[in-house]
C-alpha cells in the first residue's frame, strides 16, 4: 500500500505501536478469511474476454497490498491460534477496512521515521541531507519495493541455481530440487483450476460489501 513524502496524513504513532495493532488484528476470531479476501483482490487481475489497462489500474493506483505486506499479516496470524470460523459480513469488512487502513498507517509510519528521519522531505532538502545517508532508510524501499521476478522466473532459474546442492538436499531433507519444482508447479496449477471452477459459485455469494463486496467462503486444507 503505497504513501510517501507528500502525504498530509500526520504519523500520530510509531511503527512498533502500529505494528502491535496489526498484530492484535491478524488474531482475531475468523481473521484468515480476509486474508483470503486481501488475497484474491490483490493479486488476481480479473476481466472478460480482452484485458485491457483499465482492468490492471487498481493494481497501481495504491491502494491494493503487495504481497510482502499480506506476508507479514499471514506470519502475524499464525502466531496464534487460527480459527476458520467465517465472521459475519460487518466483521468481516471491519477487518478488511482495518487492515487497510492500519497498512496505510504502517507504510507511512516507517517511511516518515526511517526515511525522512521524523523530518518532513523539505526539511531534509533545506539541511542539504540525502535520506539514503542512514542505512535505516533501505528498510522501506526493500519492503515496498517491486518483487525482483515473476513466478515462472523463479521456475525457470532455481533448478540451475540449486542443481550443485542436490544430492545435500536428498540426503538431508529427503527431496531434489525437481521435486520441489514439481510440488510448487501442481500447488500453482491447482489454484488456477479451483479459481476458474468457482468463479460461478463466488458470483453467486455476492453481496453488497462496499469495498468487500463479496461474500465467499474460502476452505484450505493443510
Amino acid at each position: 500500500m503505497q504513501t510517501g513524502p507528500n502525504d498530509t496524513k500526520a504519523a500520530s504513532r510509531n511503527e512498533a505501536e502500529v505494528f502491535e495493532q496489526i498484530a492484535a488484528l491478524c488474531a482475531s476470531e475468523g481473521y484468515i478469511h480476509a486474508i483470503a479476501y486481501f488475497c484474491f483482490r490483490d493479486n488476481i487481475i480479473r476481466f472478460s474476454e480482452n484485458l485491457t489497462t483499465k482492468d490492471m489500474d487498481h493494481h497501481y493506483e495504491g491502494s491494493s497490498l503487495i504481497r510482502s505486506e499480506i506476508s507479514t499479516l499471514i506470519g502475524l496470524m499464525a502466531r496464534a491460534p487460527i480459527s476458520l470460523k467465517l465472521p459475519d459480513l460487518k466483521v468481516m469488512q471491519t477487518y478488511i477496512d482495518r487492515t487497510d487502513s492500519l497498512m496505510s498507517e504502517l507504510h507511512h509510519a516507517m517511511a516518515l521515521n526511517a526515511f525522512l528521519g521524523g523530518k518532513d522531505c523539505a526539511a531534509l532538502l533545506t539541511e542539504g541531507r540525502d535520506p539514503f545517508d542512514d542505512g535505516a532508510a533501505m528498510r522501506e524501499p526493500i519492503f515496498y519495493g517491486g518483487e525482483s521476478a515473476y513466478n515462472f522466473q523463479y521456475e525457470a532459474t532455481t533448478a540451475l541455481k540449486y542443481n550443485s546442492d542436490n544430492h545435500w538436499l536428498a540426503d538431508a531433507r529427503g527431496f531434489s530440487i525437481a521435486d520441489a519444482l514439481a510440488v510448487t508447479k501442481a500447488i500453482g496449477e491447482g489454484h488456477i483450476s479451483k479459481l476458474a471452477s468457482n468463479r460461478d459459485d463466488m458470483r453467486a455469494k455476492r453481496g453488497g460489501f462496499g469495498n468487500l463486496n463479496r461474500s465467499v467462503e474460502w476452505s484450505f486444507r493443510l
